[in-house]
């Protein structure tokens, strides 16, 4: 006799179709994914996927509080144990390196903000940039959100450009390169 199968529980069911919903989305948007898509990647039925998002929206927005939230965790843990410029600097290579390793993701941040003429997906958004915005000025030890506004600024560049995936040698990897000659240039190296 073969391995029982073990069961899923619905919390493990929902990450799964969280990232496979983060993969699907980053390739056709919020308007040229279905649902469908996403539940035949993860192996369960429409129904099934309904019983654990209630529509298409609930789950795009999941997907992106999950994006949101790997970025944060991702940048707290490059500024453990650091304060200010050092805090700074390990926060932007690390978003650089995360960019560069999980293209799901970078295409996903770009897809929300394309899905953003939708009120409630704008809202999402906007409030979970905010909180980013003040999570980076916290871990900066900024006194105030414009002290951090540079930062979020270049990383919103960075995107862009990465999204955009020049060829090597264009112009425009000069700004990615520019950006991290002036990490590595900070204080506390």
């Amino acid at each position: 006799m073969g391995a029982a199968m073990v069961r899923k529980s619905a919390d493990e069911r929902r990450a799964e179709v969280v990232r496979a919903a983060v993969t699907a989305f980053a390739r056709g948007g919020y308007a040229g994914t279905s649902t469908a898509q996403i539940a035949d990647a993860v192996g369960v039925s429409q129904p099934y996927l309904f019983r654990l998002y209630k529509n298409k929206k609930q789950l795009f927005l999941a997907a992106e509080l999950h994006c949101h939230t790997r970025v944060r965790d991702v940048l707290a843990q490059a500024a453990e144990g650091r304060t200010g410029e050092a805090a700074v600097k390990a926060m932007g290579l690390a978003y650089v390196e995360l960019l560069q390793s999980d293209s799901a993701l970078l295409r996903f941040l770009i897809q929300a903000y394309a899905a953003c003429d939708d009120e409630e997906i704008r809202t999402a958004v906007t409030d979970n940039w905010t909180r980013m915005w003040q999570f980076v000025a916290a871990m900066a030890g900024a006194a105030s959100l414009e002290e951090v506004r540079p930062m979020i600024q270049q990383g919103l560049a960075i995107t862009v450009i990465a999204a955009m995936n020049p060829p090597e040698g264009h112009p425009l990897w000069l700004c990615v390169d520019e950006i991290r000659t002036r990490l590595n240039a900070l204080e506390g190296n």
